[in-house]
């Protein structure tokens, strides 16, 4: 019945005379007319012979034990017996332990949480920066360089940059510019273009696919990009662009290790440059491979007129000559795809 105090580890020693007594297993035996014997088999290991054997070692019995045999008795197998010790110890260090315990999973975890956070925001905007598989190959370690064989490439100007800037405060010509690119990046993630670079007042976007897909998608960005200059106003002051489309094999990249930029190079690049420069103001002119491409389209339909300056059709591009352009009017959405076409054929029939 002592109270011990400890803390740790522990050896506990059955008094099993002690424990019937406690228990009153003879008592509750003897009151119900029956008698008992409570063995335990232990397997030992004989040193001389090395071979294990079995000892029944008797831990409690009743009074009339000797009269029990297997014809007037049934043996019950036990798994295990539970029991414990009342123990009011208690360290010394406890409430201030838990407390610390607390606080330091509460810390850790606002760790972890915070690492999280960053590294999502730092991966998201690295996706705000350069295409998904352009970073995948850079977490692996290899050189990024793909080529596509119909890339179409978008360029834009403000018409009067210069002009614009110089009478405007730095600050206020800034809040001007990530107004309308704001807007334009809105239109990015609309339509799934692939956003390259602002440099200066240029604003760069590929088609993101190959092929007529690709040509659409910059068109259809294009077209509301427009859309967006005409009502945009700041300080009651408005903009006007010039924008270009071209298509044809492009080569795109990250360059660099200390600042990594994802960058486009190729003769298309240039010629889509040379589209946007020779274009005119609020106007969408396109080279006759992005007006191949727009004619192929599934889902809409482009208004594509060409280029004629009077008896002289087409506009003269430094390095390429007089060479046939097209402006992009506008676009409507089919009213049925090619599949849902060929099904009202079938039903016809």
């Amino acid at each position: 019945g002592n109270k011990y105090p400890f803390w740790g580890f522990s050896a506990i020693l059955l008094n099993w005379a002690e424990l019937a007594e406690q228990c009153k297993i003879a008592e509750l035996f003897a009151s119900n007319g029956l008698e008992f014997l409570l063995t335990r088999k232990s397997t030992l290991l004989n040193f001389t012979t090395n071979k294990e054997y079995e000892e029944e070692v008797v831990i409690m019995k009743s009074g009339g034990s000797e009269m029990l045999n297997s014809r007037n008795s049934v043996s019950l197998p036990m798994e295990g017996i539970d029991f414990g010790v009342e123990s009011s110890f208690s360290p010394a260090w406890k409430a201030w332990g838990s407390v610390c315990v607390i606080l330091g999973a509460f810390v850790a975890s606002f760790v972890l949480m915070v690492i999280l956070v960053v590294t999502k925001e730092h991966e998201l905007l690295l996706y705000r920066m350069m295409p998904k598989n352009a970073i995948r190959s850079l977490q692996r370690g290899e050189t990024v360089i793909d080529t596509s064989a119909r890339a179409t490439i978008y360029f834009s100007h403000i018409i009067g940059f210069t002009t614009i800037s110089g009478h405007m405060k730095p600050s206020e010509f800034m809040i001007m510019l990530n107004q309308i690119y704001g807007e334009f990046d809105r239109l990015v993630k609309k339509h799934h273009v692939t956003k390259v670079e602002t440099i200066g007042d240029a604003y760069i976007v590929t088609g993101g696919e190959n092929g007529s897909k690709g040509a659409e998608k910059a068109a259809l960005f294009a077209l509301d990009a427009l859309d967006v200059v005409t009502t945009f106003r700041y300080k009651g002051m408005r903009l006007f662009i010039r924008s270009g489309l071209a298509s044809g094999p492009v080569d795109s990249g990250v360059v660099g290790a200390a600042l990594p930029k994802y960058t486009i190079f190729g003769d298309t690049v240039n010629f889509a440059s040379r589209m946007e420069s020779t274009s005119k103001s609020m106007r969408i002119q396109c080279s006759s491979a992005t007006k191949h491409l727009l004619e192929e389209s599934t889902l809409h339909s482009f208004e594509l007129r060409e280029r004629c300056d009077g008896d002289e059709k087409g506009v003269f591009v430094k390095g390429k000559g007089m060479v046939h352009t097209w402006w992009i009017g506008g676009a409507e959405k089919l009213r049925s795809s090619q599949t849902s076409l060929q099904s009202s054929q079938i039903s016809a029939v």
